[in-house]
């Protein structure tokens, strides 16, 4: 599959470094309540999945220049508002892609599997409309992001198997990247 890698840049790091502390802030009982208890990961979660979409961003907008892309909200909200809205809507040729942009560190790619989580509940999963799109990336460092060609949402509805971790597999469904033609 096609990929690209982004460097993403310091200021985009700082604007994701201070959404991260401002989610944490405003959830951090949410996260406590649900078991989470190990704020560096919770943290590096968030800042992983920011980095991801501001590449994505930085590359449909500034590189491949289309002629409209959302930026990344960082608008914080409470656990109990999140949606399943596309991350970021880009339009092309008059072509709207809602683009759901989903990401995985290497470390955990190289010890687990290339791999990315939903939600079992996110219509994304199981009714995807057809203008949805997943852009999965992997994440090389804090700034370096491959970002894989997107994927239609349509196609790949029957490929979603239950996570490794049993702890999981309750919520999450995961798309593993060698049922989708992604190695690295």
């Amino acid at each position: 599959m096609k990929w690209i890698e982004v460097t993403i840049k310091p200021e985009t790091q700082k604007k994701c470094i201070d959404f991260v502390e401002a989610v944490y802030r405003t959830n951090k009982n949410r996260y406590k309540g649900r078991g989470q208890l190990d704020i560096a990961k919770i943290k590096k979660d968030i800042y992983r999945g920011k980095i991801a979409e501001y590449a994505v961003y930085e590359h449909y907008k500034h590189k491949l220049k289309f002629e409209h892309v959302t930026e990344p909200d960082i608008s914080v909200y409470s656990t109990s508002k999140k949606s399943y809205e596309a991350d970021i809507v880009a339009v092309h040729n008059s072509v709207e892609y809602k683009m759901h942009i989903k990401s995985q560190h290497i470390y955990q790619a190289e010890n687990f599997e290339l791999s990315w989580s939903f939600q079992k509940n996110d219509p994304l999963v199981f009714n995807p409309l057809p203008t949805d799109y997943i852009v999965a990336c992997l994440l090389l460092s804090d700034k370096r992001v491959i970002i894989y060609h997107p994927i239609k949402a349509r196609h790949v509805v029957k490929k979603y198997k239950k996570p490794k971790l049993a702890r999981l597999q309750h919520t999450k469904v995961v798309l593993y990247g060698r049922d989708i033609g992604i190695e690295f």
